[in-house]
Protein backbone atom coordinates (compact mmCIF):
# COMPACT_ATOMS: atom_id res chain seq x y z
CA UNK A 1 0.00 0.00 0.00
CA UNK A 2 1.35 3.58 -0.64
CA UNK A 3 1.66 6.30 1.23
CA UNK A 4 -1.53 8.27 -0.03
CA UNK A 5 -3.75 4.95 0.39
CA UNK A 6 -2.22 4.78 3.80
CA UNK A 7 -3.12 8.11 5.11
CA UNK A 8 -6.46 7.80 3.37
CA UNK A 9 -7.26 4.77 5.18
CA UNK A 10 -6.18 6.10 8.55
CA UNK A 11 -8.28 9.58 8.19
CA UNK A 12 -10.92 7.16 7.22
CA UNK A 13 -10.89 5.50 10.29
CA UNK A 14 -10.06 8.18 12.50
CA UNK A 15 -13.61 9.78 11.24
CA UNK A 16 -15.13 6.92 11.43
CA UNK A 17 -14.35 6.01 15.46
CA UNK A 18 -15.03 9.71 16.43
CA UNK A 19 -18.72 9.12 14.64
CA UNK A 20 -18.81 6.10 16.49
CA UNK A 21 -18.10 7.68 19.78
CA UNK A 22 -20.27 10.71 18.90
CA UNK A 23 -23.01 7.99 18.19
CA UNK A 24 -22.73 6.56 21.14
CA UNK A 25 -22.02 8.86 23.41
CA UNK A 26 -25.93 10.74 22.40
CA UNK A 27 -27.32 7.54 22.52
CA UNK A 28 -26.09 7.04 26.43
CA UNK A 29 -27.99 10.76 27.25
CA UNK A 30 -27.22 13.74 25.11
CA UNK A 31 -23.32 13.40 24.98
CA UNK A 32 -23.41 14.39 29.22
CA UNK A 33 -22.02 12.05 32.19
CA UNK A 34 -24.64 12.10 34.96
CA UNK A 35 -21.80 11.75 37.13
CA UNK A 36 -21.93 10.56 41.37
CA UNK A 37 -24.70 11.53 42.63
CA UNK A 38 -25.11 14.81 45.20
CA UNK A 39 -27.45 16.22 48.10
CA UNK A 40 -28.78 13.74 50.28
CA UNK A 41 -31.05 11.24 50.44
CA UNK A 42 -33.38 9.96 53.70
CA UNK A 43 -35.20 6.77 54.18
CA UNK A 44 -36.41 4.10 56.91
CA UNK A 45 -35.33 0.61 57.52
CA UNK A 46 -36.94 -2.20 59.08
CA UNK A 47 -34.37 -4.86 59.74
CA UNK A 48 -36.35 -8.27 59.39
CA UNK A 49 -35.20 -11.40 61.39
CA UNK A 50 -31.90 -12.03 60.96
CA UNK A 51 -29.91 -15.45 59.77
CA UNK A 52 -26.87 -16.48 62.16
CA UNK A 53 -24.27 -19.34 60.76
CA UNK A 54 -20.71 -20.27 60.92
CA UNK A 55 -18.89 -22.69 58.06
CA UNK A 56 -16.54 -24.34 60.24
CA UNK A 57 -19.02 -24.88 62.99
CA UNK A 58 -22.72 -24.92 61.68
CA UNK A 59 -25.40 -23.21 62.99
CA UNK A 60 -26.46 -23.75 67.04
CA UNK A 61 -29.43 -21.27 68.12
CA UNK A 62 -29.19 -19.12 71.19
CA UNK A 63 -25.71 -19.16 71.02
CA UNK A 64 -23.83 -15.87 71.40
CA UNK A 65 -21.36 -15.29 68.32
CA UNK A 66 -17.87 -16.13 67.70
CA UNK A 67 -14.98 -14.54 65.77
CA UNK A 68 -15.53 -15.92 62.00
CA UNK A 69 -19.67 -16.09 62.63
CA UNK A 70 -22.02 -14.22 60.10
CA UNK A 71 -24.98 -12.97 60.44
CA UNK A 72 -27.83 -11.65 57.66
CA UNK A 73 -30.30 -9.29 57.65
CA UNK A 74 -32.89 -8.70 55.35
CA UNK A 75 -35.81 -5.85 55.41
CA UNK A 76 -37.63 -3.35 53.49
CA UNK A 77 -36.70 0.71 52.96
CA UNK A 78 -39.41 3.28 52.63
CA UNK A 79 -40.45 6.77 52.19
CA UNK A 80 -43.50 8.59 54.03
CA UNK A 81 -44.74 4.55 54.26
CA UNK A 82 -44.69 3.35 50.97
CA UNK A 83 -41.94 0.52 50.32
CA UNK A 84 -39.22 1.94 47.88
CA UNK A 85 -37.07 -0.98 47.97
CA UNK A 86 -35.03 -3.64 50.08
CA UNK A 87 -31.86 -3.86 52.02
CA UNK A 88 -29.56 -6.88 52.32
CA UNK A 89 -26.90 -7.00 54.71
CA UNK A 90 -23.89 -8.95 56.87
CA UNK A 91 -22.24 -8.40 59.72
CA UNK A 92 -19.09 -10.51 60.54
CA UNK A 93 -17.56 -10.75 63.57
CA UNK A 94 -13.93 -10.74 64.00
CA UNK A 95 -13.39 -11.10 68.41
CA UNK A 96 -14.01 -7.60 68.39
CA UNK A 97 -16.54 -5.08 66.96
CA UNK A 98 -18.09 -6.74 64.01
CA UNK A 99 -17.87 -5.43 60.74
CA UNK A 100 -20.94 -5.25 57.93
CA UNK A 101 -22.10 -4.36 54.22
CA UNK A 102 -25.19 -3.09 53.45
CA UNK A 103 -26.76 -2.88 49.57
CA UNK A 104 -29.61 -0.57 49.79
CA UNK A 105 -31.89 -2.19 46.56
CA UNK A 106 -33.83 0.13 45.13
CA UNK A 107 -37.32 -0.51 43.01
CA UNK A 108 -36.98 2.21 40.62
CA UNK A 109 -33.48 1.20 39.81
CA UNK A 110 -29.75 1.35 41.07
CA UNK A 111 -28.24 0.11 44.38
CA UNK A 112 -25.94 1.60 47.40
CA UNK A 113 -23.19 -0.07 48.92
CA UNK A 114 -22.89 0.92 52.86
CA UNK A 115 -19.39 -0.62 54.85
CA UNK A 116 -18.86 0.10 58.24
CA UNK A 117 -18.51 -1.20 62.38
CA UNK A 118 -21.43 -1.66 64.26
CA UNK A 119 -21.60 0.58 67.79
CA UNK A 120 -24.35 0.18 70.12
CA UNK A 121 -25.23 4.06 70.30
CA UNK A 122 -27.15 5.82 67.60
CA UNK A 123 -26.59 7.42 65.65
CA UNK A 124 -23.75 5.60 63.92
CA UNK A 125 -21.94 6.75 60.90
CA UNK A 126 -20.56 4.67 58.18
CA UNK A 127 -19.56 4.70 54.98
CA UNK A 128 -21.44 4.99 51.25
CA UNK A 129 -18.30 3.01 49.48
CA UNK A 130 -20.14 2.74 45.63
CA UNK A 131 -23.33 1.85 43.48
CA UNK A 132 -25.31 1.31 40.45
CA UNK A 133 -27.35 3.25 38.03
CA UNK A 134 -28.47 6.33 39.87
CA UNK A 135 -26.12 5.81 42.29
CA UNK A 136 -22.85 5.02 40.24
CA UNK A 137 -19.62 6.23 41.74
CA UNK A 138 -21.56 7.20 44.96
CA UNK A 139 -19.68 8.39 47.88
CA UNK A 140 -20.52 9.83 51.05
CA UNK A 141 -21.73 8.63 54.23
CA UNK A 142 -24.52 7.72 55.80
CA UNK A 143 -26.25 8.31 59.36
CA UNK A 144 -28.27 5.73 60.70
CA UNK A 145 -30.67 6.41 63.74
CA UNK A 146 -32.70 4.15 65.56
CA UNK A 147 -36.37 5.31 65.69
CA UNK A 148 -37.63 1.87 67.29
CA UNK A 149 -35.93 -0.38 69.05
CA UNK A 150 -39.09 -2.99 69.45
CA UNK A 151 -39.50 -3.20 65.39
CA UNK A 152 -35.64 -2.74 64.96
CA UNK A 153 -36.60 0.45 62.64
CA UNK A 154 -33.99 2.65 61.56
CA UNK A 155 -33.95 6.27 59.64
CA UNK A 156 -31.08 6.21 57.45
CA UNK A 157 -29.39 9.79 55.82
CA UNK A 158 -27.20 9.25 53.13
CA UNK A 159 -25.06 12.46 52.19
CA UNK A 160 -23.32 12.23 49.38
CA UNK A 161 -20.16 13.46 48.43
CA UNK A 162 -19.37 14.60 44.50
Amino acid sequence: MNRRATVTLITTLAVTSAVGVIVGTSALGGGESQGPPSGTLEFDFRAGPTRGFNPARGSKPNQAPKPGDIITVRGPITQAGKRIGVADGSLTFHGGTPTFVVVFKFDAGGTLVVQGVTTKKSPTVSAVVGGTGPYAGARGELVETLKNPKTQLFHETVRFIP
